[in-house]
């Protein structure tokens, strides 16, 4: 995030203490890190993603939102 102010996709995502799924989870993290400039580009990712990659990825996800 280039300002103080700006949000991560995954807090946007989870603001108000709305649950996020696997799903979202991925597509953030894929966004945030720069992997995807967009929502379609980190769809096209995750579609390549092994199960259990997307599942270490959610689990980290939500240990970030729990800080």
């Amino acid at each position: 995030p280039s300002s103080v102010e700006e949000k991560t996709v995954l807090e946007q995502l989870a603001e108000n203490g709305r649950e996020i799924d696997a799903f979202e989870a991925v597509i953030s993290y894929l966004i945030d890190e720069g992997f995807a400039k967009s929502w379609e580009e980190a769809q096209d990712i995750m579609v390549t993603l092994k199960p259990e990659l997307v599942e270490e990825v959610y689990q980290n996800q939500l240990k970030k939102l729990s800080k």
